[in-house]
C-alpha cells in the first residue's frame, strides 16, 4: 500500500452505476491526473477509516491531503481540481450547502433505482493503471 497522505482521492460506491460513470468522466476531465480513485468498499477506504469517520451515508467522499469532504462539498472540491471549462461549475458554491446537500441526498438515495447497480466496478483498465487504489 502506497502512502496516500498527500493524494487527492475520490472515494466512490463501486456498485453504483452513476458513481462509476462519474469516475469515468473524471478520469477523462482530469487532464493533469491529479485525482486518484478508490472504492468506498476497498482497502484504502478502510485504512483511512473513510466510512467510520462520520455517521453520514457517503456515496462520494473526497480526501485531499488529509482532509475529508462529503456530499456536495466533495463534488465541488473535486471539480475545483479540474481545468477549464469544468471550473465554471463552481458557480454552484453560491447555493447554500443545505440546499446542495438536500439535492445530493435525493440523488444518493435514489441512485440505484434511477441508474442501476453493478456487481463490481469495471473501470480497472490497464491504461488507467496507477489512477486506482485498492
Amino acid at each position: 500500500m502506497q502512502n496516500v497522505s498527500n493524494h487527492r482521492i475520490v472515494f466512490y460506491d463501486g456498485a453504483c452505476v452513476l458513481c462509476n460513470r462519474t469516475v469515468s468522466f473524471l478520469i477523462k476531465a482530469d487532464r493533469d491526473q491529479k485525482l486518484k480513485f478508490a472504492p468506498l468498499e476497498g482497502v484504502t477506504s478502510k485504512i483511512l477509516n473513510i466510512n467510520g469517520s462520520t455517521d453520514r451515508e457517503p456515496s462520494v467522499v473526497f480526501y485531499n491531503n488529509g482532509r475529508l469532504d462529503y456530499k456536495s462539498t466533495a463534488i465541488l472540491n473535486i471539480i475545483q481540481e479540474l481545468s477549464f471549462p469544468w471550473h465554471l461549475l463552481l458557480v454552484f458554491r453560491i447555493v447554500p450547502t443545505s440546499i446542495r446537500d438536500y439535492i445530493y441526498r435525493v440523488i444518493g438515495k435514489n441512485r440505484y433505482k434511477w441508474f442501476g447497480r453493478t456487481a463490481s466496478c469495471n473501470l480497472y483498465d490497464s491504461k488507467y493503471k496507477g489512477r486506482f487504489l485498492d
